[in-house]
């Protein structure tokens, strides 16, 4: 049966580490599955009101931390991340930080996104505030240091998601569809981006930080 998940919201506070996974949090857990499942608008605030103590918000949705997972028929709509403090937030739908390991070996099948679809997720610079000086990144998805064996997406839809930036500011919003970084590894088949947009940013679709998509620190392939 499908699961849904509406309206969840998590926040942090002035001196703690940051938000993370509106909905759903998965961490150091392996080959878990999140499967027929819905999720509308969940969020991820930052603190709200500058402090270089605090941090962003990640994962408006499901936040896969040190963890191997399938995520598969799903569909995340509006959910979203905010910025805090002196990070930028990252992944209004998902975020994927580092690989499971165990022994200090990183093991397990990694990250697979099939038949899911992204629509209108959104990685806000901020919330209640016309002020600051941060952006956001991977509107829809972000991976950040998820090398071996890394995240694989199969017929997945990403369309009209956001990584909104400030006009007039010099932080760049990065990636309306997803963002990699951190020398991660990311392959896919049969995905669509379709109207994506970073907001007085770079890479509408994707943009991959630290190194194009060729270089030693990062390695992004998609095929038809």
């Amino acid at each position: 049966s499908t699961s849904v998940f509406t309206n969840n919201l998590v926040l942090t506070g002035q001196f703690d580490a940051g938000s993370a996974g509106g909905a759903i949090l998965l961490e150091d857990c392996f080959a878990s599955s999140i499967k027929t499942s819905k999720f509308f608008n969940n969020g991820a605030a930052g603190y709200v009101g500058f402090s270089s103590f605090a941090s962003s918000g990640a994962a408006g949705g499901v936040m896969l931390k040190f963890s191997s997972a399938i995520i598969d028929d799903c569909y995340f709509k509006e959910n979203w991340v905010s910025v805090g403090g002196t990070k930028l937030s990252s992944g209004g739908a998902v975020a994927i930080y580092f690989d499971y390991s165990s022994g200090g070996k990183k093991i397990g099948p990694g990250v697979t996104i099939e038949n899911t679809e992204f629509e209108e997720n959104i990685a806000f610079s901020s919330i209640c505030s016309n002020t600051g000086s941060k952006s956001g990144s991977g509107g829809a998805i972000a991976i950040i240091g998820s090398a071996y064996p890394g995240v694989h997406m199969k017929k997945v839809i990403l369309r009209k998601n956001y990584a909104m930036s400030r006009q007039g500011i010099l932080v760049l919003s990065y990636g309306g569809g997803l963002v990699v970084s951190v020398g991660s590894n990311v392959t896919g088949e049969a995905v669509t981006f379709e109207s994506n947009f970073a907001v007085n940013g770079l890479g509408n679709d994707i943009s991959v930080l630290g190194g194009d998509a060729s270089s030693s620190d990062n390695d992004v392939n998609f095929a038809n």
